[in-house]
């Protein structure tokens, strides 16, 4: 590492104008490769891409109906109206008109059984004529005889009454020929949409696949530029207040658009559109550049505080930048891998879209270290003497004394570093045993966390998109009717499956949780057009809660078809929730044991080589740990579930809180050899410390941005996120001293 950091050095201070102009050309190739990027925030595929439930739920949108091809325009005649009357089906056959009209060419061939628009004035036969009070009359007789048919009972709200044969809404369902791409299927909906907005008295609201992708798109193309923006002027000005220059800035500002510029270019060269290795863009997208922005403004802090300090001693600008990265440059490039590991241990994760983001910002801390390691010490190098010059001004102004040619750098005497030293002389033990308490708090929190899933989640609050979901789980439940999918595929012998289905069927309508009529299972049966793949659409209301319990309860019902041969299989959006909250519970206890082992590993790996002393790596780790268990102790503390993103945080808080403890104990050790345990922790405290609280403050501004967010779950990440930044700072002043103290004792009181 140090001959790694020693050439690095001949060649960026020894031509600093050579290496800025290769950051530049760098940066530019980067910014063309970030073209390359595709963003996709369809989530409605959820779950493994090995998972059964989910392989089911392809197979049945490929052989039979694929969602992403259905408009749903549903008339609402308001909580007191009622959509049955003379008056309500002719609107509804109005809508039906301008939606037919609309659609034109872009709905499929209708077939047998398999209309291009599907409502009750088709299916009541009133779609020819404008309907009389007779025939609403007429329409409630036929009504009852019909709505036992799961198509039927499907188009009508779930207040619907049978003996007064009212209701207040109905849906119109219109099919778009499968060959249309998603945007043109977009676009058919959107021009639903504009049509039916007049009409009437109703009030028709509009829903597909493509418009809800579209309402998560607007949050991120909204979102994302704004809260960047945000998040970056807040660590500006932070900065600006800590180092009081407005060279200072300017570097830190030209650090960050580049980092953020090659971690998009990365993605770009490694997404779809390039070698594939990761995939596209998602709504996540909004959160890579703003973590960057907080966590990738350390590297800057750190050089920076150390170079004006060596310039305080005295030292010209190109030595001072020099030794500033032989003083913290090792720290930095553990800092970057291991918290790129904390990251990139989300890659495991069972979501596709969230395995992508944690890699991005694993890439992203790898390319803000080496954004930062060229260009600060370039920077310095170049105009150092500015950078020294602003900085002995500033410390005349604050202290009042006059100019003596040569300052040494002295710790801080500030609360925090006398409160600091004092634990760590008198009470080393006292850190650790609080650390140790709250590990064990989250420990026990741990058993008592759920694990929600919500698409909705990723809909920003108070949109149209979210407005439309809420109204349609009000009058008919999760999208219009929940579902579950059975596909039925009979064995080679091609044996005669039909009383075996019969049986099945009955034994169906007597599972909890299947809608029954007339004590029937209300059961769609359809054929593929293809093959003999025969698919059961079944009426259900077990929800996410019952997913499980119906699938296994199905399974048992189904018995007498795979007793003949056949392959059965089981899906439902549900399902597919209810595994998806069971994999992202799984992966929560994955990601941490996986994170602390590897980071644990390496840094007694490097201490081992690097110091000879292994036990300095699992010092290192107590930041780390104790952030990890005062996310997991405040996600108990508030009620909070853990979601897509709240699951992987823990993980994420290890990686955050690494370089609090690396940094700490590499400026312990340096301080060693020339004093006694508690005066290096003093030194340790009042310089690095200083700047550990400087880089703490920075990356909090930016988490806090988050919680801003029309998101649920990106609020969650900031909040939760400001936590584990706080314990892990708290925990690097206070705990890890301590335990330095207790090493340095031990071991003589000096490295040996």
């Amino acid at each position: 590492m140090a001959r790694i950091l020693e050439t690095l050095l001949a060649a960026v201070i020894g031509r600093p104008k050579s290496a800025l102009t290769a950051l530049l050309v760098v940066t530019l190739g980067f910014i063309a490769a970030a073209s390359l990027n595709d963003v996709e925030v369809d989530i409605t595929q959820l779950g493994r891409e090995d998972s059964v439930t989910v392989e089911t739920m392809t197979r049945v949108q490929q052989e039979f109906d694929d969602p992403s091809a259905v408009v749903q325009v549903i008339v609402d005649a308001g909580s007191d109206g009622d959509i049955l009357t003379s008056e309500g089906l002719a609107e509804v056959g109005e809508v039906q008109e301008h939606v037919a009209d609309e659609l034109g060419d872009d709905l499929r061939e209708p077939a047998a059984g398999r209309p291009a628009l599907l409502s009750l004035p088709v299916l009541l036969g009133l779609d020819e004529r404008t309907p009389t009070e007779d025939d609403a009359q007429d329409a409630g007789e036929r009504l009852r005889s019909v709505a036992a048919q799961p198509q039927a009972a499907a188009l009508i709200s779930g207040d619907y009454d049978a003996d007064s044969g009212s209701a207040r809404a109905t849906v119109i369902v219109a099919f778009l020929r499968e060959s249309l791409s998603e945007q043109d299927r977009t676009q058919a909906a959107l021009r639903v949409q504009e049509a039916v907005a007049e009409t009437g008295d109703q009030q028709v609201v509009v829903y597909s696949q493509g418009l809800f992708v579209e309402g998560m798109l607007d949050a991120v193309r909204g979102e994302a530029p704004v809260l960047f923006l945000v998040a970056l002027l807040a660590v500006l000005v932070l900065l600006a207040v800590t180092f009081r220059s407005a060279l200072v800035v300017g570097v830190g500002l030209i650090g960050l658009a580049m980092t953020v510029v090659w971690t998009f270019g990365l993605a770009g060269l490694l997404g779809p559109q390039g070698l594939g290795w990761i995939g596209p863009l998602s709504q996540l997208a909004i959160i890579v550049p703003i973590l960057l922005v907080g966590l990738g403004i350390d590297f800057a802090v750190h050089l920076m505080a150390r170079f004006r300090e060596l310039s305080a001693q005295g030292a010209a600008p190109s030595p001072a930048a020099s030794g500033a990265v032989r003083a913290v440059g090792p720290a930095l490039a553990i800092a970057a891998v291991t918290t790129g590991v904390g990251f990139g241990a989300t890659a495991t994760a069972p979501l596709p879209l969230l395995a992508t983001f944690g890699v991005q910002v694993a890439l992203g801390i790898l390319c803000a270290f080496l954004v930062m390691i060229i260009l600060v010490p370039a920077t310095q190098a170049l105009w150092g003497r500015r950078l020294a010059a602003a900085s002995a001004r500033r410390r005349r102004r604050d202290s009042g004394a006059q100019p003596t040619g040569r300052e040494s750098a002295r710790p801080s005497s500030g609360v925090l570093t006398r409160a600091a030293v004092r634990t760590a002389d008198r009470r080393p033990l006292a850190g650790l045993v609080v650390a140790l308490m709250l590990i064990g708090l989250a420990v026990l929190a741990s058993f008592r966390l759920d694990t929600q899933f919500d698409r909705s989640d990723f809909l920003p609050e108070g949109s149209d998109i979210e407005a439309t979901l809420a109204h349609q789980e009000e009058l008919f439940g999760s999208q219009i009717t929940e579902a579950t999918f059975v596909l039925i595929d009979p064995p080679d012998t091609r044996a005669d499956l039909g009383s075996a289905l019969d049986r099945a069927s009955q034994q169906v309508a007597e599972v909890e949780g299947v809608r029954v009529s007339g004590g029937e299972a209300q059961i769609m049966a359809r054929q593929a057009a293809e093959s003999d793949t025969l698919l059961w659409q079944i009426r259900t209301t077990a929800g996410d809660g019952g997913a499980e319990q119906l699938a296994e309860d199905l399974a048992a019902a189904l018995d007498p078809v795979t007793q003949q041969g056949a392959e059965v299989s089981i899906s439902s959006e549900p399902m597919v929730v209810a595994e998806m909250n069971r994999d992202l519970a799984e992966f929560q206890v994955r990601s941490i044991l996986l994170t602390l082992s590897i980071v644990t590993v390496l840094l007694m790996a490097t201490y081992r080589l690097w110091r000879r002393r292994a036990v300095l790596g699992v010092i290192a780790m107590i930041p780390a740990v104790t952030s990890a268990a005062g996310v997991i102790a405040m996600m108990w503390v508030l009620g909070i579930d853990l979601n897509v993103l709240s699951a992987t945080l823990t993980a994420m808080a290890i990686g955050i809180g690494v370089p609090y403890g690396v940094h700490v104990v590499n400026r312990f050790l340096q301080e060693l050899p020339m004093s006694a345990p508690e005066g290096a922790v003093s030194s340790t405290v009042g310089t690095t410390g200083a700047a550990l609280t400087g880089s703490a403050v920075t990356t909090l501004g930016a988490l806090l941005v988050l919680s801003w967010s029309a998101l649920v779950p990106i609020q969650t990440l900031g909040r939760l996120g400001a936590v584990a930044i706080v314990v892990a700072l708290v925990a690097g002043v206070f705990v890890t001293p301590g335990a330095l103290v207790l090493w340095a004792r031990r071991a003589g009181g000096g490295e040996s």
